[in-house]
């Protein structure tokens, strides 16, 4: 959650909270329906997407993991050529 939600009411904060991280969870369930051949779809992106937004122990382990991988980082910086912007760089650890 962002600074802005800081000062607002705990039920307000506690209510953003849960529903962003159900948010979070239908974008990873539809990434992983999407993820099956015959679906189309960004199966990949959208549970990233879904990721960013669920709150879990090691998540930036698991982030950096998959835009390590090959295919995710040549989208990725297929993505910022695109737009002028220099390949995404990736901390070692």
């Amino acid at each position: 959650m962002g600074d802005s939600w800081r000062s607002r009411h705990p039920l307000i904060r506690g209510t953003m909270h849960v529903l962003k991280n159900l948010l979070g969870f239908v974008l990873v369930v539809a990434g992983l329906v999407m993820s099956i051949p015959p679906i189309p779809g960004q199966g990949v992106l959208t549970i990233l997407i879904g990721l960013s937004l669920l709150d879990f122990p090691g998540k930036w382990n698991l982030q950096l993991r998959i835009v390590k991988a090959a295919p995710v980082r040549k989208s990725i910086d297929w993505i910022r050529t695109k737009y002028h912007r220099p390949p995404l760089q990736i901390p070692e650890s």
